[in-house]
């Protein structure tokens, strides 16, 4: 668990890379561990890599899809930004499936659904 607090430290400093390496590092020696998962993918969001956050919050969603709200709204922007809207929106409406009333979800669902009119 050490790892993930400096980890979190480096991503409060800006240092993303660094953090990376050590959420990588926590979750190898525990796979799977969604903290780890989460915060490695906010940190390669932040860096403008939607291709790796992407995969980690698919991750987290596929091994346990009511983890964390804010991951469904977390890969949709992902989606948004690689301009799969139609993928984005499906994911926010999975989120709204487990958490009906969750408003950023509703929200940016709404907001997307009227760009792909």
């Amino acid at each position: 668990a050490s790892v993930v607090v400096w980890g979190r430290q480096k991503m409060q400093e800006g240092a993303y890379e660094v953090a990376i390496q050590h959420f990588t590092a926590a979750l190898d020696l525990k796979p799977g561990l969604m903290h780890a998962l989460v915060a490695r993918g906010d940190c390669h969001l932040k860096m403008g890599n939607e291709e790796k956050a992407q995969q980690d919050f698919a991750e987290v969603i596929s091994k346990d899809s009511g983890f964390n709200r804010n991951i469904y709204v977390m890969i949709a922007l992902c989606f948004k930004r690689s301009g799969d809207y139609h993928k984005a929106i499906r994911y926010l409406t999975r989120c709204i499936g487990h958490f009906a009333s969750f408003r950023p979800a509703l929200i940016a669902r709404g907001e997307l659904s009227l760009k792909v009119r």
